[in-house]
């Protein structure tokens, strides 16, 4: 009877076993997968936010206080400068929005892989969706990656143009306030010379 109880024990475990179809390869793939969110996370945290947050609002200053000061659109060396500085705001606005969504989305993907993960090796997932399931992931991560990739270099790109034409933007705000200051002073003596 011991015989008979071991033998259908040692067969059940063959059986078993042999059943256990090998997900190494897939497992293999998911792990490069983390390997690419751990460099998308690098990515964003070399980021420096708070660089890129204080040149946004310096940005914006400087912007103000052109529209309040630039009345004349015929003067083109102006005009050129604050065009080029112009497309410093898009691309650092939108970093900054979508920030927090990209730590979101590595927060996901890594709990998604490790579903999947989990799923393969207990063999929870159907042979004919396997490939789909680790295709699916492996775009999500790879488009996320992608984003990442160029919103970081776009920003970084806008960053040393800021830092570039900052010094000639500042120039020309002076320039524009000493002009306005001009037309105010003579405007209050022409009204002085009235009363």
């Amino acid at each position: 009877m011991k015989k008979l109880i071991f033998f259908a024990l040692c067969s059940s475990v063959f059986f078993i076993s042999c059943n256990n179809i090998d997900h190494s390869k897939e497992i293999k793939k998911i792990d490069s997968l983390y390997t690419v969110i751990d460099s998308i996370e690098g990515k964003i945290i070399k980021a420096d936010t708070a660089k890129i947050r204080t040149v946004f609002n310096e940005y914006l200053n400087n912007i103000g206080l052109i529209k309040e000061n630039f009345n004349d659109k015929k003067d083109d060396s102006i005009w050129k400068v604050i065009t080029t500085y112009g497309i410093i705001r898009k691309p650092i606005k939108d970093f900054l929005k979508k920030y927090p969504d990209y730590y979101d989305e590595i927060k996901f993907s890594r709990k998604q892989l490790d579903s999947l993960k989990t799923d393969l090796k207990n063999d929870k997932i159907p042979e004919n969706k396997i490939s789909e399931y680790t295709k699916t992931e492996a775009d999500a991560v790879n488009s996320l990656m992608q984003q990442v990739t160029v919103s970081t270099d776009v920003v970084n790109a806008r960053l040393q143009l800021f830092d570039s034409l900052n010094p000639k933007v500042i120039n020309v705000i002076k320039k524009l306030k000493k002009i306005d200051k001009k037309k105010i002073s003579v405007n209050t003596k022409l009204e002085g010379e009235d009363d």
